[in-house]
């Protein structure tokens, strides 16, 4: 068991179905993908903590999201993981192919660890266009500038056109990805570690609302130990 610790972001979810190809939703995929890199980093050592693993946003009430990445946010900080990945499907139209890896800004671990899974997965995934390191301002990434924090914002492949590609390749794919984020660790990659989760399936959970009733004295408690558990949270102050 290594002391390393990473925490994958699941894109989009719930309400919110990302991108939307011919057979699939973009937050599934990103889910299968997720589930299969976490099991092969697990398997590696790695403890490994997810945003979700069930199809669920992260709102109260209407979908906001803005709401949803702070909330995504604040479940991954809380585990001051060495490695955060957001996994997500790429669109455009119908006019681009190809794989990319997001940091905020070049010169530094988020670029590094970035590098690492790029050139795993353009190793691995040859039929595939090279669409590069970019650095990108996106919130999830922006978040953990200046933290101890590496993170990295994954676009595997275009839904809309390219579908067919993502799903066959899956299994290739998350291994790619698993052997980038632990050269980033310094972990060998042990050949013959077999990932076995080409039957992991979706599993539908529907949101369930709930209120809570607590002390002032230790509402501020109970909102943490919420948001550890991986759940939004929304204080309403009674009259």
């Amino acid at each position: 068991m290594s002391n390393k610790t990473c925490v994958l972001d699941i894109g989009h979810g719930g309400r919110d179905p990302g991108s939307i190809g011919l057979k699939t939703q973009e937050k599934n995929n990103n889910l299968t993908l997720g589930l299969k890199v976490g099991k092969i980093l697990q398997q590696h050592g790695v403890t490994v903590n997810y945003t979700r693993t069930t199809d669920k946003d992260f709102c109260n009430g209407s979908f906001d999201v803005n709401e949803d990445l702070a909330n995504r946010i604040a479940i991954a900080k809380q585990y001051n993981p060495d490695v955060f990945i957001s996994f997500h499907n790429n669109a455009f139209n119908k006019l681009a192919k190809g794989n990319e890896c997001h940091c905020f800004k070049f010169g530094g671990n988020d670029e590094k660890l970035s590098r690492s899974i790029q050139k795993n997965i353009v190793k691995d995934l040859s039929m595939m266009i090279d669409r590069k390191v970019k650095a990108s301002n996106f919130y999830v990434l922006r978040l953990f500038d200046k933290t101890n924090t590496d993170a990295c914002l994954v676009e595997y492949g275009f839904i809309d056109s390219e579908e067919n590609v993502i799903l066959e390749n899956m299994d290739i794919a998350s291994i790619a990805i698993s052997k980038g984020i632990l050269e980033h660790l310094g972990i060998t990659y042990k050949e013959g570690v077999v990932n076995k989760m080409a039957d992991v399936a979706t599993k539908v959970d529907k949101d369930v609302y709930l209120s809570v009733r607590v002390l002032e004295s230790k509402a501020d408690e109970v909102i943490k130990q919420i948001i550890k558990l991986g759940y939004a949270t929304k204080r309403l102050e009674l009259a």
